[in-house]
């Protein structure tokens, strides 16, 4: 099975958490994500605990967006397919939340 692409979820939880369980905690952990399931909500990713919903909405859009620059390396026409948007609205939420698809792009390409 090819393994998924790392969201950014992921990436902070390997990043904040402390790990006490060492090595087996880690491997339950990349078990949890290579099976697709919800690893960081499982592991305290409780960042949104407090936030309404129109906050964590904003804040799940944004991870959506990055994790789909990553994964297509900034390519409007690749994300607008996959994401199944249309290019005004795509930037439009980037503008919103401060993302630059050209942050994304493979380093050759941006000049």
């Amino acid at each position: 099975r090819t393994p998924p692409p790392m969201s950014t979820a992921v990436r902070r939880t390997l990043i904040e958490h402390d790990w006490p369980g060492n090595v087996r905690e880690l491997a339950h952990f990349a078990d949890r994500v290579a099976l697709d399931i919800d690893a960081p909500a499982a592991f305290g990713a409780t960042e949104d605990a407090g936030a309404g919903l129109v906050d964590r909405l904003e804040r799940f859009e944004k991870a959506v967006l990055e994790e789909a620059l990553h994964r297509h390396a900034g390519d409007i026409v690749a994300m607008t397919d996959a994401l199944r948007i249309p290019r005004k609205t795509l930037y439009d939420k980037f503008r919103r939340h401060g993302l630059r698809p050209g942050d994304f792009r493979a380093r050759d390409e941006r000049g």
